[in-house]
């Protein structure tokens, strides 16, 4: 039994839903097997032939027999048994329709230790069987009977039906902690789609909470990305670093810290700055903020009202330093005479102006204007506008 992924088209569910409103009037099938099935497989070395028996039924369309056939064999762990009895008791084409036959024949075979029976109990009750037939039987308080003992195993479809019980927002068992976990489980054993479910989980917190569960974040964007999810790829780095600061700075921090982080990222020096100052208002974002534009040499970038802003603030610190010898460079810059021209003072006058100029258009770039973020492909986008 294949997983399906959590999103289902609108006419599945719909299709899925009249199926099920015309399964409900179907007669019950048969509580217990055809005796003659239960004698003839009895022992574990009956099960091979049990199963090419089953299997003439279902070419012969004797598919209660089939099932009575299957069903000690599935019981007992024979692998092969339980992936042809699943359909035959759940897929409308055969007639049982016996979705509390299902539950215990396959609840039986994960007690007995059959892990394919406990992932695929998981995702049949978790609603994400992979067949749109299985729909009707989704059954969250089922769930954990399946998943917990096959999640412990690391079978990665049990942990899915676990991440969606928890996840799931028709899930009555819905919680957000547990979530995470498992997708946790899921992404780390391979499954993308587990990756990008978690990363989405952890994108609808708010800023602290981000901050909070960034080395998770971390951890699925990184699963998401080596799978080659590129979406996921950008700004990985800059998470990771998040992540690192929450213990030092606290998350708030960090988080700001972070945008700063993803502005240099964009080429955008002046609005990292601007965001540290007119939108974190943090200390220690601004700080990193003004000391990463002056280590990559950006420093032109920044505005001239946020310089003085951080030369008023921390004057006698690193940052107000910066601050202080950026607007020093300017203020020599538009006072410097070329000897070769030999200007007048109306042409340094001039170029007082063009200077001062520039340095208003450079404030004006970036005063004024909004961060604003929004979710793309389970992965947070911010810019400034």
């Amino acid at each position: 039994m294949k997983f399906a992924l959590a999103a289902k088209t609108q006419s599945w569910v719909v299709a899925a839903m009249i199926c099920a409103g015309l399964w409900a009037h179907a007669p019950p099938a048969a509580a217990q097997a055809n005796p003659s099935a239960v004698t003839e497989c009895a022992s574990n070395t009956a099960m091979e032939p049990c199963v090419t028996r089953a299997r003439a039924m279902v070419a012969s369309q004797q598919y209660r027999a089939a099932a009575d056939y299957l069903e000690g064999a599935c019981i007992r762990g024979a692998r092969a048994a339980c992936d042809e009895l699943w359909p035959i008791l759940l897929e409308p084409i055969y007639g049982l329709r016996d979705g509390a036959r299902f539950y215990s024949v396959f609840e039986a075979s994960c007690k007995a230790g059959s892990m394919g029976s406990c992932q695929d109990g998981a995702l049949v009750a978790a609603g994400a069987s992979g067949s749109e037939h299985t729909i009707a039987y989704k059954d969250y308080g089922r769930v954990r009977a399946f998943g917990d003992p096959g999640c412990a195993q690391n079978r990665m479809e049990a942990c899915y039906g676990l991440m969606l019980l928890y996840s799931n927002s028709d899930s009555p068992y819905r919680n957000l902690d547990q979530a995470i976990v498992y997708a946790r489980k899921v992404c780390d054993n391979g499954e993308w789609s587990g990756c990008t479910i978690g990363s989405g989980l952890i994108d609808g917190l708010s800023n602290v909470e981000v901050a909070t569960r960034s080395a998770d974040l971390y951890a699925l964007n990184g699963g998401a990305c080596r799978a080659g999810q590129e979406a996921f790829c950008k700004g990985l780095g800059n998470i990771g670093k998040m992540a690192g600061r929450v213990d030092q700075y606290g998350p708030q921090d960090a988080f700001h810290m972070f945008m700063v982080d993803q502005a240099i990222s964009d080429n955008n020096w002046g609005g990292s700055v601007a965001y540290a100052v007119n939108e974190a208002r943090s200390p220690a974002a601004i700080r990193h903020a003004i000391e990463r534009a002056s280590s990559l040499g950006k420093m032109e970038y920044v505005a001239q009202n946020d310089l003085s802003s951080i030369q008023s603030h921390y004057t006698q610190e690193q940052a107000g330093q910066i601050a202080s010898t950026e607007m020093a460079r300017r203020s020599g810059l538009a006072g410097q005479q070329n000897p070769a021209s030999a200007p007048t003072q109306e042409s340094f006058a001039d170029a007082v102006a063009e200077r001062n100029r520039q340095a208003d258009q450079v404030r004006d770039a970036n005063r004024g204007k909004k961060l604003s973020c929004y979710v793309k492909d389970g992965r947070r986008i911010c810019s400034y506008n």
